[in-house]
């Protein structure tokens, strides 16, 4: 995979928040400039606000994981 004509390693990035994402996108994305050589997926999920979607959301990422070995 090539990004900015260097070769780079894909990472997937999980933002999960309990409102719109928003914030945790944007502080994401800031942190995630410090990082050029990687080209990062972005994932949000919003409205995280239960236990119940919290574990919905580990096994989303578990499951993701394991099909990419990242």
């Amino acid at each position: 995979l090539f990004y900015k004509g260097k070769k780079v390693k894909k990472n997937t990035i999980f933002y999960v928040s309990d409102g719109t994402g928003i914030t945790a996108t944007m502080l994401g994305r800031s942190l995630l400039t410090q990082f050029e050589t990687l080209y990062f997926e972005e994932i949000t999920i919003p409205y995280v606000d239960t236990s119940e979607k919290a574990e919905e959301v580990c096994q989303s990422i578990n499951r993701i994981f394991q099909e990419t070995q990242q």
